[in-house]
């Protein structure tokens, strides 16, 4: 597939630290390990699997996320970008990527987190349909103690 890449986009708010937010992503989702760096602005971690990039972006100041990108709710202060390989089986499949894949994401850690999650902006092409922003919401409401 050539063009652009293709990114979904995913927000929500922890009061965890890069490395133990990564490490409950890594168990919810059965990841392997992440690799973390920092700069200037913001902290992360990322780890390759199955053809997709997962990449946390934790930056240092509240309201950066929302400075970076004006999709990002209020309150959030983690970005999830989920980066598809060219060369993945579904990268041309818009119904896969938002319906199966970032749902799966956003469920899986929505519950695991026990945080509500927004899908807030794609790059898959939707067939003309308008882009709504999703949110995944724990099962039940509940947060569960010590977590995210």
């Amino acid at each position: 597939m050539d063009g652009p890449p293709v990114v979904e986009r995913l927000a929500f708010h922890s009061e965890l630290g890069i490395e133990p937010l990564c490490a409950a992503i890594q168990r919810a989702l059965a990841l392997p390990p992440f690799q973390f760096d920092a700069e200037n602005e913001t902290a992360w971690g990322a780890c390759h699997h199955d053809g997709v990039e997962y990449n946390i972006s934790m930056p240092y100041e509240d309201g950066t996320l929302q400075e970076w990108d004006e999709t990002v709710p209020g309150g959030c202060n983690v970005g999830l970008s989920l980066l598809i390989d060219d060369d993945h089986p579904h990268a041309g499949d818009p119904g896969w990527l938002v319906g199966t894949l970032v749902r799966s994401v956003g469920e899986r850690l929505a519950a695991a987190l026990g945080r509500p999650l927004v899908h807030h902006r794609t790059s898959a092409s939707l067939d003309g349909d308008a882009f709504h922003p999703r949110v995944f919401e724990p099962p039940g409401g509940t947060r569960p103690p010590g977590t995210a």
